[in-house]
This record gives C-alpha cells, structure tokens and sequence, in this order.
C-alpha cells in the first residue's frame, strides 16, 4: 500500500485528469497511469494529441514491493476522489489485480482498475528538442486566449511565429469568416525562426495547469511534439507536459 498526504494527491489529480482521453475506443487512456517507485510517484495521462508527466518525490510512503509497471485508474474515479478528500487527510491507496481502494479516516472509495496496457509513453516524449522558448506564463495564457477568439471554430488552429531576435507572434485566422488577430509578444528564444501551429484549447489547457511564473517550451520542428514544462522547478516536483502540433494552414 501506500500512504499520501490529501492535498498531495489531489494536486496530482487535477494536474492529470483534464488530459485523458474521453475515446471509449482507446479505454487505457480514459485513466491515468499511476506508477509507484521506491521514492516516486509518476502520474501519466494522455488523449493522444497531448500527454502529462507528473513525478513527485518523496511524498508517497511506500510498504511493499513497488510495482513500476503501473495501475490505470478511471478518470471519473480520480475527479469523485479529488472531491470528496480533504487537503488535510492522510489517504491510503491499496491496489490489488482488479481494484483500487483510495481510504481516508472517514471515507473509502474502491475502484476498478482499467484493464489495459497504457501506451509507452516515454517513447513519445521527444527529450531532444532543443529550441527553448521562455515566456511569461500569465501574459502568454492571456494572448492565447484573446487571439483564440478569430481562430476557426472547427479546428481551433492557433500559430506562433518564434523569432530569436526575442519576440513570438501569436496568430490565428478563420477563413471560412474573414477574421483574423496577431499579437507579439517578448520572449526569450534560442533556436532559428520557426512557425509552428496548436489547437488553441491545448495550448490553455496546459498553461492553465501550470504554476509558475514563466514556462518553457522546447520545439523541435514544426511537426514535432512539444514540450512544456514550469521555468522554476521545484526539486521534488517534476512536470511534463506534452502538446502536438497541428499542420499549418497553408
């Protein structure tokens, strides 16, 4: 079993559940991927265009045995728990081949466990993007959201255009409606100029679920996946972040 303190626990849910898939067809990612280590608790969620990595060290006390391998819990699972625990209860988390049992001093909630195989995820996150992109995490949600309004209404397409000369433009266009907005933006950016495209909903979404003050992307190429993690880490909080890019509008 393992033992985590509430507040703890419900962080990590929040910071997962919005990323999991609502696709009966790929039910391993209707749940989120929980790993326990001997000093690490991994939390993975992912819909197939974005993907969560959450690591908390030294949080979760473990007795017994750690099985790195990993339990999928359901997301609607993960939301009734986050709330009905309160930030000051010890929760144990008990699992066994079927079943997860989540149990604080006056409330216990027993799951199923999703019977899949969760995805590699570790395969898909591209470590080696090297173009770093640091950014106000506030004004850069706040423009995002401003241009998002002109995009299409179908494809939700957002583009930013990085210049290393320490600026991004922040685009979006509806052709089918003839609108269209740009805003720039001070940035600090090490790689060459690129133009690179999102589903603008994505692009809140992990903004929105991050803390700090600035964040920090690293692209590859424009058809590369995207990481985004918190600029200031916290030495037992690990976050990643993984957003698809989406094809350009030609």
């Amino acid at each position: 079993g393992v033992t985590i303190s509430g507040e703890i626990l419900k962080e990590i849910i929040e910071d997962t559940v919005f990323a999991t898939s609502k696709e009966e067809l790929r039910p391993a990612t209707m749940g989120v991927l929980f790993q326990f280590r001997e000093n690490e608790f991994v939390a993975v969620a992912t819909d197939g265009y974005r993907l969560v990595k959450i690591t908390r060290k030294g949080v979760a006390d473990l007795r017994g045995k750690a099985d790195s391998s990993g339990v999928i819990v359901p997301a609607k699972t993960l939301q009734i728990i986050a709330k009905s625990i309160e930030d000051e209860d010890t929760c144990e988390i008990s699992i066994n081949e079927k079943h997860i049992q989540f149990s604080t001093e006056n409330i216990t909630i027993i799951s199923r466990l999703i019977d899949e195989k969760y995805p590699n995820y570790e395969s898909v996150i591209p470590y080696e993007n090297n173009k770093e992109l640091v950014v106000e995490r506030d004004l850069f949600l706040s423009t995002v959201r401003r241009v998002a309004i002109f995009a299409n209404s179908t494809t939700n397409q957002i583009k930013f255009a990085l210049n290393p000369e320490g600026y991004i433009e922040v685009s979006a266009e509806d052709i089918d409606f003839g609108g269209s907005a740009k805003e720039t933006l001070n940035c600090t950016y090490n790689g060459e100029p690129m133009e690179i495209a999102f589903n603008a909903k994505f692009i809140t979404d992990i903004l929105g679920h991050l803390d700090s003050d600035r964040v920090l992307f690293k692209f590859g190429s424009p058809t590369r996946a995207a990481i985004v993690q918190p600029y200031e880490t916290a030495e037992d909080r690990e976050v990643l972040m993984l957003v698809m890019p989406m094809r350009l509008n030609a």
